[in-house]
Order: C-alpha cells, then sequence, then structure tokens
C-alpha cells in the first residue's frame, strides 16, 4: 500500500491555499466548465476549512437536519455577493484530518450530478449521495478510518476485485457482506468466504476475533483467504486506488 495520489479537487483546493485571501468568507473557483451544474472548489478564510459548493439559481432553502450532527462536516445555504448574487449550497470540512475521506467524497458527489442541469433533481441527487457517505463521518475517530480498519477494507476489496473478473458483477457485489457486519465477510448460496489481511512481522499469523467466524453449520463450505501486505510510501496501491479499481469493473453497469 501507499499514500493516496492527488486528485483534481486535491490540486485546486492546494492552488487556493497558496494564493491566501486577506478577507474572510468564501474563495473559490469552477471545477469544470465541462460538466452541467455550477460547481466550485473554495475555501473558507479564516479557518481555512475546505469546502465544495453548488450555485442554486431558484432554490432558496434546502432541508438538510439529517446531517446536522455530523461533528467533522456541515451543508447548508450560504449566500454570496458578487457581481450576481450567488446562492450556494456549501458543504465544509471542519476537521483537516479528514481531507482524504473529504476529497473522495467531494469527488463522487461531483460524479452524481454532473449530467443534472433540472435544479431540483440536483439537489435530491446530491444529498441522497451524502446520505451514503454520511455513517462513515458519524462512526470514524478522530483520526479517521483506523489502520486496522483500513487494511481490513483494502483485504477485502481485493478479493472482490478478483471474483469480479469473468464473473456475474451483480451477483458477485451482492456476495460482499462487509458493509453488513454479517458473520463472513463474502456469502453466495452454501459458499462464504472469511478474508484476513495482515502486516508487518507476524502477517502470516492470523487472529479470528470470534468463533462464529469459523462456524459452518449452516454452509457447505467454508472458506479462509489470507491476503498479507507491506506498508510502502513510494510503491504498491492505496486504498482509495483500489476503491477505484473496483470501480471501473462496474462503469459498464
Amino acid at each position: 500500500m501507499k499514500m493516496r495520489m492527488k486528485t483534481k479537487i486535491d490540486e485546486i483546493w492546494e492552488e487556493l491555499e497558496k494564493e491566501g485571501s486577506a478577507s474572510l468568507g468564501l474563495v473559490f473557483r469552477r471545477y469544470s466548465p465541462e460538466i452541467l451544474p455550477d460547481v466550485y472548489v473554495a475555501v473558507d478564510y479564516p479557518a481555512r476549512n475546505r469546502c465544495l459548493a453548488i450555485n442554486l439559481k431558484k432554490t432558496k432553502s434546502v432541508n438538510v437536519s439529517s446531517f446536522s450532527e455530523l461533528r467533522d462536516i456541515k451543508i447548508g445555504i450560504a449566500g454570496f455577493n458578487s457581481e450576481i448574487l450567488m446562492n450556494l449550497l456549501v458543504i465544509e470540512l471542519n476537521n483537516s484530518q479528514h481531507q482524504d475521506i473529504f476529497s473522495v467524497l467531494c469527488e463522487d458527489l461531483i460524479g452524481s450530478i454532473m449530467h443534472v442541469s433540472n435544479e431540483r433533481t440536483l439537489v435530491k441527487a446530491l444529498l441522497n449521495q451524502f446520505e451514503k457517505w454520511k455513517s462513515l463521518f458519524e462512526n470514524a475517530g478522530s483520526q479517521g478510518l483506523s489502520p486496522e480498519s483500513q487494511r481490513g477494507l483494502f483485504g477485502e476489496l481485493y478479493f472482490l476485485r478478483k471474483l469480479l473478473t469473468g464473473n456475474d458483477l451483480l451477483s458477485v457485489v451482492n456476495s460482499w457482506m462487509g458493509p453488513e457486519n454479517q458473520i463472513h465477510d463474502f456469502q453466495n448460496g452454501d459458499c462464504s468466504v472469511e478474508v484476513k489481511t495482515t502486516h508487518g512481522n507476524n502477517h502470516q499469523r492470523i487472529q479470528i476475533s470470534s468463533e462464529r467466524q469459523l462456524d459452518a453449520s449452516h454452509i457447505e463450505n467454508l472458506f479462509l483467504f489470507h491476503l498479507s501486505l507491506d506498508s510502502r510510501h513510494q510503491d504498491g496501491e492505496t486504498l482509495n486506488q483500489m476503491v477505484d479499481s473496483v470501480s471501473k469493473f462496474l462503469d459498464s453497469d
């Protein structure tokens, strides 16, 4: 595994931060003229918080009450005085420790609305997509996902990617039980697979967290898939690259 590659939105944020600002409030730049909505990458000064802003020309209020309890991120409507008054739906990160997650979140949100021209549909699609991410920010600790959780997710996605090659995509995705906190990581018919990911000095020794993980009383076949990792800064594959790689398998479906 290696450190995450910078995305387009990372580069825009860094450019805005280097430019700095003598004024208070949002400093922003258009994400891309190639997408239909007016989407802006922004930095809120003086806190220097990273933001994603969408210009809403007709919608004056948006119900974001379901996101009000998030600790490290806030979402709401903000007016912006420029040559033309802008009404912005702003998603702002308040904890810089989650910048990596926030970058992936924002790129995903942009992807979900990039072809949407109807404003009501746009707001609905954006909030629905953000709802899927909400639990991550609710459950992540002050440092985000723990290193152990990152390695576990990497291992499950690695195995998922292997299954996607040459198999029915929907069947494979539905077999992944990791997000549902089931006993085994993969289940399909009378077959289950438990994925164990290890690293470091004892990378060939695995730990069974519960005897239920070895319970095969209700299935015919139970398999163990073991992935051993080395952590490298300049080589290998990051967790986010693994996510992107799996997503490419699903682009056509």
